[in-house]
């Protein structure tokens, strides 16, 4: 008794880690990041085993690099250098092609990933008053209440043309340069020690409720 398998696996989608972001959404990395973690749950066949992933990574004109698949056994994830990927584009997707045991194949594309030649600029923060507070200060009768707002932030430079643009079918570089914004408060610039950075999404303002704010102390 044999059974004919003519049905492709079932792939999973591809996710995206790197170093220095909290928000692996906005699709941006910086040329400090030197690696770029891929990870997939294991596809599934009805009838034969997944013999084996291979990795490619393309631009709009094709595979970019390696220039041909890297195989990666029947390991779900990869980790590869943004030296690599990224040079001779500005702009890439990472694609996963995996086989069962008979020779069927299926393949999935992750979404683009756009390399930025440096971060946001130039913003402007101030914490509001609260209460009946004057400017510069925080309202004794709401002691563990910050407001916050911030404006004329720029986006990063995307230095890439149309020539390196993704892959038909992914978003075009003008939809990830969109601003999104942490903040957090501290009694030092940076320092975030009343609050750690939480995100805000595209919003400008934000405020943060119930901490433990010393009277007479200075937070940025």
């Amino acid at each position: 008794e044999f059974y004919v398998d003519r049905t492709p696996p079932a792939f999973s989608p591809i996710h995206l880690r790197w170093s220095g972001s909290a928000n692996m959404q906005t699709r941006c990395i910086t040329v400090s990041v030197n690696y770029v973690e891929l990870s997939w749950s294991p596809w599934t066949d009805l009838a034969s085993k997944i013999a084996s992933y291979h990795l490619g990574v393309y631009n709009r004109s094709g595979m970019v690099y390696p220039y041909e698949e890297l195989h990666l056994g029947t390991a779900a994830f990869a980790t590869i250098s943004t030296n690599d990927s990224f040079k001779n584009s500005r702009a890439v997707v990472f694609g996963v092609r995996g086989c069962d045991s008979v020779g069927l194949c299926s393949m999935a594309m992750s979404d683009a990933l756009y390399l930025v030649g440096d971060g946001p600029q130039d913003g402007n923060a101030t914490i509001n008053p609260t209460g009946d507070a004057s400017p510069g200060f925080l309202s004794a009768m709401l002691p563990g209440l910050v407001l916050s707002s911030w404006h004329s932030f720029t986006s990063g430079t995307l230095p890439i043309d149309g020539s390196s643009a993704p892959t038909v079918g992914v978003s075009s570089p003008t939809d990830v340069i969109a601003l999104t914004y942490e903040a957090c408060v501290g009694t030092s610039p940076f320092g975030c020690q009343a609050k750690h950075f939480t995100a805000t999404a595209s919003n400008t303002s934000w405020y943060a409720d119930g901490l433990s704010l010393a009277c007479g102390s200075t937070y940025y």
